[in-house]
């Protein structure tokens, strides 16, 4: 029977860098064997047609076969046997073949990152996508400051392929973070990596930062605190409150008069200076000791 051997045995193509790829199917015998080339054990008969092209040549002991693809996409990736058949396989009924390996593989490449947002703490939602193309399609995962985020169903939500086009190597990711707090405050990577070939490639997003909301103006409030105390609280979103609190004096001995408007007019240029820190937070301290100084 004939002894046949294709090569070579596996071959991993970047289908955006080669035009054609090409095996080769060696079988020896007497008489010479008549060489075939079927796509996947079982299929139909390949005919030197279109993009694959089959040419052959024998001797009086040996053939051979060179099988030819043009263009390799994902659709052409399979396994590709060589059968041989002579006098000899037709007695026996088992033909010799031989199998060469194609795997279509293009690098990874992240064609829209994540872009940085701001959103202040307690936020309904946010979105980050990661689209990346390559064949096999790739996978995305997401990573906040170097750890690996798991989607639990709720605060954390991760999606592959929302509008997946595996035919053209196409993945769209997406993060999606419910109730933003600030916990949520940091580096976020998208990762994409082939997992589906011999070989393994990945690509990393740039960084896209979540910033805190302690950049947004504070809120104020003021409140007298009884017997002899001012108290005056800066409040930031998601921020503990902080507070300044000056000691005021035994009552003043001006008439109540005359306190009235000048408090009034002292609180309201309080609560305007507080809008444009940090020159707003000095404006209030002022305020504060003008307010003891003239004792109301």
């Amino acid at each position: 029977p004939p002894n046949t051997t294709v090569t070579p045995s596996q071959i991993i193509v970047n289908s955006t860098a080669v035009s054609s790829i090409t095996f080769t199917c060696y079988s020896f015998g007497i008489p010479a064997p008549s060489l075939r080339w079927i796509k996947e054990k079982g299929g139909a008969l390949l005919m030197s047609l279109g993009p694959t092209q089959i040419l052959g040549s024998s001797t009086d002991s040996s053939s051979t076969s060179v099988l030819t693809l043009f263009r390799p996409s994902d659709v052409e990736e399979s396994n590709y046997t060589c059968i041989a058949v002579n006098n000899v396989t037709n007695v026996l009924g088992t033909p010799e073949d031989d199998v060469g390996e194609l795997y279509v593989q293009d690098p990874v490449i992240i064609a829209d990152h994540p872009a940085s947002r701001t959103h202040p703490a307690g936020f309904q939602f946010i979105d980050l996508t990661c689209t990346a193309t390559g064949l096999p399609v790739p996978s995305i995962y997401w990573y906040k400051d170097g750890v690996l985020l798991v989607d639990d169903g709720d605060h954390i939500q991760i999606r592959e392929n929302d509008y997946e086009q595996s035919n053209f190597g196409i993945n769209y990711g997406r993060l999606h973070i419910v109730d933003i707090v600030l916990s949520d405050d940091g580096d976020y990577v998208c990762v994409a990596i082939n997992t589906g070939a011999p070989g393994i490639t990945f690509n990393v997003s740039s960084q896209i930062h979540h910033l805190s909301p302690s950049l947004l103006h504070p809120s104020f409030s003021i409140k007298l605190i009884p017997p002899s105390s001012l108290a005056i609280f800066l409040v930031y979103p998601g921020r503990p409150l902080t507070g300044l609190m000056a000691p005021l004096s035994s009552p003043s001995p001006h008439p109540p008069c005359t306190q009235s408007p000048i408090l009034l007019i002292l609180i309201i240029l309080l609560v305007f200076s507080l809008y444009s820190p940090p020159r707003g937070q000095i404006w209030a301290l002022i305020l504060v000791l003008l307010a003891m100084e003239l004792r109301i």
